[in-house]
């Protein structure tokens, strides 16, 4: 019982990890249509790397809390 409420939110932190991929993605190719400065371009390309990397971050505790919810 309370294992698979562990799994269900640990597939909503996966998923919720998985939309802040895809919305990298999506502002990935924004960045990349537009014209920026050298240095806004700078900017926008740090916050997009702490952002994928938050986002596999999230992804990846996701499918650990998953993992706990199996082995309980």
């Amino acid at each position: 019982m309370i294992g698979n409420i562990v799994i269900a939110i640990g597939i909503a932190i996966a998923l919720a990890g998985i939309a802040m991929l895809v919305r990298c993605i999506q502002r990935a190719s924004r960045i990349r249509a537009s014209q920026f400065e050298p240095g806004a371009l700078e900017a926008e390309l740090r916050r997009l790397i702490l952002m994928n990397g938050a986002a596999v971050g999230i992804g990846f505790f996701g499918l650990a809390v998953m993992v706990v919810g199996m082995v309980v």
